[in-house]
């Protein structure tokens, strides 16, 4: 068995220990503030509980953290460099390149546009026909109808 495994399982029943003498007398009700080992046991247990919290936390800190932040700022070192000089064709096609997606975003608004005038046009028509069938159906109807519709209006 290693060395750093047995210690480790040493420090285990190390701390298991405190804590059975702890909230062993904590339930037996010997925790009294009288008690002249109660300020003891409490003591021993606050130094080995909070020791273990600290060497977790120290631990995780080294190990998952610290890394994680050294390749956050490998990733972000790159984004700062500054961008390399570009040869005078390449800066050629580059503003080729752009020209033609403006060009291509121009006529795909104008497209967009065009159907969405389409489509008002469509509602525009279709509202006029529904207006003149109500005038036509308003026309066409009989006196007797007229005043039906009065009288269920009126009441």
């Amino acid at each position: 068995m290693d060395i750093y495994v047995r210690s480790i399982v040493t420090y285990g029943i190390f701390f298991l220990g405190s804590q059975v003498v702890y909230f062993g007398m904590k339930f037996n009700g010997s925790a009294s503030p009288r008690n002249p080992i109660w300020h003891l046991v409490n003591g021993f247990h606050s130094f080995v509980t909070y020791g273990t919290l600290l060497v977790v936390v120290i631990f995780i800190f080294i190990e998952f953290v610290f890394p994680l932040v050294l390749i956050l700022i490998d990733e972000t070192s790159k984004y700062l460099q500054p961008p390399r000089e570009l040869a005078p064709e390449e800066h050629q096609a580059n503003k080729k390149q752009s020209l033609e997606r403006l060009e291509e975003d121009r006529k795909e608004q104008e497209r967009f546009l065009e159907e969405q005038q389409r489509i008002e046009a469509k509602k525009k028509e279709e509202e006029e026909l529904r207006k003149q069938k109500i005038v036509e159906e308003r026309k066409s109807r009989t006196a007797e109808e007229v005043t039906r519709s009065a009288l269920d209006d009126f009441l």
